[in-house]
């Protein structure tokens, strides 16, 4: 099994990595990603490192090894090209629980994963 991570330092997708860690009985092949827009923000991509290095640093706490993947461009879409590129059996993001108006109209990375994905999403709450 392989999970793929969104992780962007928040409570919610830490809670996702703590989901992987329940995952990890079945020795999954992990990997986690974090992506920035594209554009001239090179203190984005110093974040992106140091997000990356502290969900690595989580994980082998706990004994699981993982690999990092530093996407550029819109969070769902590389995370679904990611999906795809690896062959990801399931990909695995928190949530920020936006509902109702706000969600129709600014959209989200797990709603927009769960309606195209090439895998199963699991959102984690």
């Amino acid at each position: 099994m392989k999970l793929l991570v969104g992780y962007d330092g928040s409570p919610f997708a830490r809670h996702a990595l703590d989901r992987v860690i329940s995952f990890a009985a079945a020795k999954p092949k992990v990997y986690v990603a974090t992506a920035v827009e594209r554009g001239p923000h090179t203190a984005d991509l110093v974040s992106q490192k140091r997000l990356l290095e502290e969900a690595k640093a989580l994980l082998l706490e706990r004994q699981i090894e993982c690999e990092t993947l530093e996407l550029v461009g819109d969070p769902a879409d590389e995370l679904i090209s990611a999906a795809k590129q690896i062959g990801a059996d399931v990909i695995l993001v928190g949530t920020r629980g936006r509902s109702g108006a706000a969600s129709l109209l600014l959209g989200s990375v797990s709603t927009k994963l769960a309606r195209e994905a090439p895998c199963d999403v699991l959102i984690a709450r």
